[in-house]
């Protein structure tokens, strides 16, 4: 972490506080601060990123914008904020349709990942224990026709299974 904040500094010193060297450092200073637990201090660097991205070309820098969006989510979401973390993968959506993004399937997987994270984190502890139950039932029925009742509900009554 120190070597990227060096570099930042004589990036920002050398190219300017814009740079696309500073964005780049910045967006990688963003992750390792997460790693750390030092969310505000990521917050602030995923932040700084994604403004210069934003400002130099968003088009061009359309992959550097939606990580960093991703990382914004993800503080969020440790945040307990789920209508911050709604809004910018909203946000990132529209980007990933907007532009031809060439991993669009990853970028929308990772954001229905992060839309389910912060609903299960939003969920009283009895309400994500019910649906923890449901998961663990779906998986133990997967590949077995024979027991789908277990998930549709009813026993061994097949009229429940509607």
């Amino acid at each position: 972490l120190g070597f990227f904040e060096k570099a930042f500094y004589v990036f920002e010193a050398s190219k300017g506080p814009d740079s696309i060297e500073c964005a780049n450092t910045s967006q990688q200073m963003a992750v390792l601060f997460m790693s750390a637990g030092r969310i505000k201090e990521a917050m602030l660097s995923a932040k700084r990123s994604l403004r210069i991205f934003e400002e130099k070309d968003e088009e061009r820098y359309v992959d550097n914008i939606i990580e960093n969006m991703i990382s914004v989510c993800q503080l969020y979401d440790i945040m307990n904020e789920g209508k911050k973390v709604l809004e910018y993968t909203d946000k990132i959506w529209d980007l990933v349709n907007k532009y031809d993004v060439p991993n669009d399937l990853y970028f929308k997987s990772r954001i229905m990942t992060i839309i389910l994270n912060a609903l299960i984190n939003s969920l009283t502890g009895d309400k994500k224990n019910f649906l923890y139950r449901i998961f663990h039932a779906i998986i133990d029925v997967l590949g077995k026709e024979d027991m789908l009742d277990k998930v549709n509900g009813g026993g061994e009554d097949i009229s429940y299974q509607k």
